[in-house]
This record gives C-alpha cells, sequence and structure tokens, in this order.
C-alpha cells in the first residue's frame, strides 16, 4: 500500500510516522490514541516555516537557523535518518531547506505529492545507503558539546513548538513587562510540551498536582516561619522577665 492510497486517518498516520505497513493489514483493527490523531491526524500542521533539521545535521543553528526558511518537506528516509542519529523524530513532510547537509536528495517538493509512494517502501525495513551513514557520521565527529539550550530546542521542534531564540539576561525583577510576558509564553509551551511526554493521558492533571504540592510546601513554610517567631518571642519574654 502506498500513501497515494490514504482514504482514512489511519492510514495517514502510519505514512506521518514512517511506518511501512502490506495490502494484507486489516486496518480496521487499528486504533490510534487521541493524542496521536490529533497531532499526527487530518488536524497536523507544520509548526512554522523554518527548517525543522536539528543543528547537529543541519549545521545551521543559531542566527543561520533563523534564515533558513522551509523549501521542501522531509521524506521518510531522512526522517528515520534523524531519528536513528539523534533520537528525535520529525514527522514525514516537515519543513525543510533545501540545501540542507547531507540530507539533500532525501528530500521531496512538499507540492509533488504526485511523487508521494516514494516515502512508504513495500518492504517492512527501510535502506540507507551506506555512503549517507558515513557522511552523517563525518559530518557529527568532532563537533563541539551541545549546549543544553540546544537539547531542548531540539526537543521543543520535535514537539511543534518554535525553538527559544533569546535567554533572559537581566533579573526577573528588572525586566520590561514585554520581556517577561514573552518568556512567561515560551516557558509554557515548553512546561507543557514536557508534561505531554511525562504523562500524554493526564497532563493537565500533573500540573495541578505539581501546583498543589508547591501550594502546600509554601503553607507549611510559612506555618515553620510563624513557628519559629513565636519561638523567639517567647525566649526574649522569659529572657527579660527573669
Amino acid at each position: 500500500m502506498s500513501i497515494t492510497d490514504v482514504e482514512t486517518e489511519i492510514v495517514l498516520i502510519l505514512g506521518r510516522v514512517s511506518t511501512s505497513f502490506s495490502s494484507e493489514l486489516d486496518l480496521s483493527e487499528l486504533t490510534i490514541c487521541p493524542r496521536h490523531c490529533s497531532s499526527l491526524g487530518i488536524g497536523w500542521r507544520r509548526g512554522s516555516n523554518l527548517c525543522r533539521v536539528p543543528p547537529p545535521i543541519s549545521k545551521h543553528g543559531g542566527q543561520a537557523q533563523k534564515n533558513a526558511k522551509a523549501e521542501r518537506g522531509l521524506g521518510k528516509s531522512a526522517c528515520y535518518l534523524i531519528w536513528k542519529k539523534l533520537g528525535i523524530f520529525i514527522p514525514v513532510g516537515s519543513d525543510s531547506y533545501r540545501e540542507t547537509q547531507p540530507l539533500k536528495g532525501y528530500l521531496y517538493q512538499a507540492s509533488g505529492i504526485s511523487k508521494a509512494h516514494d516515502l512508504l517502501e513495500q518492504e517492512t525495513s527501510l535502506y540507507l545507503p551506506s555512503t549517507l551513514l558515513e557522511e552523517i557520521e563525518t559530518s557529527t565527529t568532532g563537533m563541539k558539546s551541545e549546549e543544553p539550550i540546544d537539547h531542548l530546542n531540539s526537543f521543543l521542534r520535535s514537539r511543534d513548538v518554535s525553538p527559544i531564540r533569546y535567554t533572559l539576561k537581566t533579573p526577573w525583577n528588572d525586566a520590561s513587562g514585554r520581556t517577561r510576558r514573552l518568556h512567561e509564553r515560551k516557558a509554557k509551551q515548553a512546561v507543557s510540551a514536557v508534561l505531554g511526554e511525562i504523562a500524554p493521558n493526564d497532563p493537565d492533571l500533573l500540573w495541578e498536582s505539581i501546583m498543589s504540592s508547591k501550594q502546600n510546601e509554601t503553607g507549611n513554610h510559612k506555618l515553620l516561619q510563624k513557628c519559629k517567631r513565636e519561638g523567639f518571642s517567647q525566649a526574649d519574654i522569659v529572657h527579660y522577665g527573669g
């Protein structure tokens, strides 16, 4: 079965996650969880118009990343390659800069949907030319260690969240209202993505539990401080009274 045979959302999602499947497979027996149905089904949207290939492979991080406009979609082989090398899954069709190396030649024109059957092979396993893997090995060898922000941005991109482009340099109390709102919005997006990974079925309940625990800790801390103050006060009374 090829991607041109898509008639149900289940088949579409199988294509999104680069899963090979045969025509003998009874798709009526398959079910998709609501979260993946939302993120990979007919409601799937590209996160931005920028290249989503992670910097360790694309080599255009930082300022260059902002200029790497999306011109093509990632094919299945390219998505599999990124997952194999970095452990990051990017859906088939995600944005990519056409000159991204060493994925060049493994991209398809987003508008060339008539050739989309190339994305799903008939075989149950994926084949990647050894020369391509060697090129990736060579390109990643000797690279300087990534900063934590790079790893975080790679995770955010894999969840269709725009990367963190600016970190707060000034103390929070000295930051402007606009700067605070910018970082608050980005923090909410990042926390939401993390909660979705830890508790994909109940991220909201997990967050409520965290906030409830925090409130209890705050309440206990205030109670402890009050007890300390009363203790010191009683000690002063005893001291001066004696």
